[in-house]
């Protein structure tokens, strides 16, 4: 079924959408990673619900999406054009599947909106919910500041970034199941770490370990992601 797209206006940014239209029943949000846009996130459309409503944004400072001259690409603010995406559109409640950077914005999310999202699917990220060493924080903010951005350059990129930083902060649990997707190659060493502290604060969870990938899992292996995710979906 081929996207439909609209445009929605923000303070200091327009940002496009894709729609995969459903018949109205069920919403899922697809995040996608810092550096691409909505386009990474097609290639899981074939394991949604055929019937589901589906929405791939490209966030601000990425992709498609514009900022205006004095506008910013910050952590809250992306957080905030996400909630007016699911109000502009009527969603009373929302599945929400976040790669990368998009599954930070998913824990924010699924926290502040415990009555409106549904459940999540995080592939490929740290947690969002707990506090930094000193020594990590340094080390992430001088990465953002020397890596660059393929679309929108090294300011927009280093601004979400830290901004992700600064909105760090722990919580006590998420009322969602959450599914935990990782590449067997990702960050191997934290991987149980970092997905066992999420895990720790969801009533339900699972994770997936997707052989032979790395933090492209989606793009690598797209049909055992497919899979998880279909399962997940259908409990």
């Amino acid at each position: 079924m081929p996207l439909a797209t609209f445009t929605l206006d923000r303070p200091g940014a327009t940002m496009p959408v894709w729609h995969r239209e459903g018949d109205g029943t069920q919403w899922i949000l697809l995040l996608h990673g810092s550096g691409v846009d909505h386009r990474s996130m097609e290639v899981l459309l074939e394991g949604l619900p055929a019937s589901a409503d589906v929405l791939l944004p490209d966030l601000r400072g990425q992709g498609d999406s514009v900022l205006t001259p004095d506008g910013h690409a910050t952590f809250e603010e992306i957080v905030a054009d996400c909630v007016a995406l699911l109000d502009h559109v009527g969603a009373g409640s929302v599945t929400i599947i976040g790669h990368s950077y998009g599954s930070h914005l998913t824990q924010e999310l699924g926290w502040l909106l415990p009555e409106r999202v549904d459940r999540m699917v995080l592939i490929g990220c740290h947690d969002q919910h707990r506090r930094r060493t000193w020594g990590e924080r340094m080390r992430r903010a001088l990465t953002a500041r020397v890596q660059g951005h393929p679309r929108r350059g090294r300011e927009v990129f280093s601004e979400f970034e830290q901004s992700r930083l600064r909105a760090m902060h722990p919580v006590d649990g998420y009322d969602q199941p959450i599914l935990l997707i990782a590449g067997a190659r990702e960050y191997s060493r934290t991987l149980d770490r970092r997905y066992a502290s999420i895990a720790r604060r969801t009533r339900a969870v699972g994770i997936q370990v997707v052989e032979d990938a790395g933090h492209m899992c989606p793009q690598e292996q797209p049909a055992e992601v497919n899979e998880a995710i279909a399962e997940f979906l259908a409990r």
